[in-house]
């Protein structure tokens, strides 16, 4: 594993190290996955692998391909629940599902509002994956003179609901996430915990309704409705329609296969047993989910090389965390090593970094 600076060559050590494995090691091809952060990225180290001999592709990892196996971390998850889903029924997908683009997963947060508020309408308890049970923290549709519980009553424009999806399409990329770095599996109680930790960055998120803000304009039908019980139907309402189309979102793709491998024991040690070598370009860009199914995915006999720098985290912002290589690493793998690379090539000048390695 390396963790480079810039200018010292990052992905060129991740195409060493795989060149080094198969040529001077005989390790065989098929056992080596590669993950890199873009497809970019990801079809430059395929050029590079090809260029030496070695090759990269897309289908050949563990049984019977002969290439190291080289994918982003979505394509990664996407390849990993095809495979699963022909092998594992409980996993609840047909392993011909669709990964929906981002306007397709806003149209069905759109068709999750309607359902949610039809229920509303009809009856206070929505008939989502939360029961039927009777819901104390609902706000009552009598009217009054609170303006939260006047929102509620009034019904939702499209010009609402437009907003309340766009709301609605930044939080649950960041509730899936959440989802996939929890460790128990009461869904009612995840998804709570994960809206709340969901929205640390984002648009506040209430325990129960609130008057629309002073300071700047905003429906109070909108406003009405974005608290934690609310959003929780509207969650478990949209999952919900993903598994009646057999589909997925762009989150799912990692969400679903950390869960996975935690729930299905078996599942999990036949994937731990797929690759000897594990390799990692651009680790430091790396968020809880990610960082957790890397760990997922490296057995006992396993050897994890990554590489990164601490001093380009620049994703933060989207849930990034650098102390999953400066930290967490260390921490989990104690006899990872450290080292420093110290010259930028493309400046052509002395610069010291961190690189970090893990012999696992």
């Amino acid at each position: 594993m390396t963790i480079a600076g810039p200018g010292s060559g990052k992905t060129r050590v991740v195409v060493a190290r795989a060149w080094h494995l198969v040529r001077e090691l005989g390790v065989d091809p098929a056992r080596i996955i590669i993950i890199a952060f873009t497809n970019k990225a990801a079809n430059e180290v395929k050029e590079r692998l090809a260029a030496v001999g070695v090759g990269g592709g897309d289908t050949g990892a563990g049984h019977g391909g002969c290439e190291v196996l080289v994918k982003t971390f979505h394509a990664l998850g996407a390849y990993f629940l095809r495979k699963a889903a022909a092998t594992t029924p409980g996993l609840g997908l047909g392993s011909r599902f669709k990964v929906l683009n981002a306007e397709e997963s806003e149209c069905l947060m759109q068709r999750a509002v309607e359902e949610v508020e039809r229920d509303f309408e009809g009856d206070q308890t929505p008939t989502g994956q939360r029961g039927d049970a009777e819901r104390k923290d609902e706000p009552s549709t009598a009217g009054g003179d609170d303006p939260a519980t006047r929102g509620a009553a009034a019904p939702l424009t499209a010009s609402d609901v437009k907003d309340l999806v766009e709301l609605l399409a930044y939080l649950f990329p960041r509730v899936k996430s959440r989802l996939a770095d929890i460790s128990f599996y009461d869904e009612d109680r995840a998804i709570e915990q994960a809206v709340q930790a969901g929205v640390a960055t984002g648009k506040r998120l209430e325990a129960k309704p609130r008057p629309p803000a002073r300071t700047r304009r905003e429906s109070p039908a909108v406003a009405a409705r974005w608290y934690l019980g609310r959003v929780q139907e509207y969650f478990s309402m949209y999952q919900r329609l993903l598994y009646d189309n057999n589909a997925v979102d762009f989150s799912d793709l990692i969400c679903l296969p950390v869960r996975a491998l935690d729930t299905c024991p078996e599942l999990a040690e036949a994937w731990r047993a797929r690759f000897d070598h594990i390799l990692v370009d651009e680790f430091q860009d790396t968020d809880p989910a990610q960082y957790r199914f890397v760990r997922q995915l490296k057995g006992p006999g396993t050897a994890l090389f990554v590489v990164g720098d601490p001093d380009q985290a620049i994703y933060s912002w989207r849930g990034a965390e650098v102390n999953n290589m400066s930290l967490y690493l260390p921490r989990d793998f104690p006899d990872t090593e450290t080292k420093t690379l110290s010259i930028n090539y493309s400046g052509h000048r002395t610069r010291t970094h961190n690189w970090r390695t893990a012999t696992m």
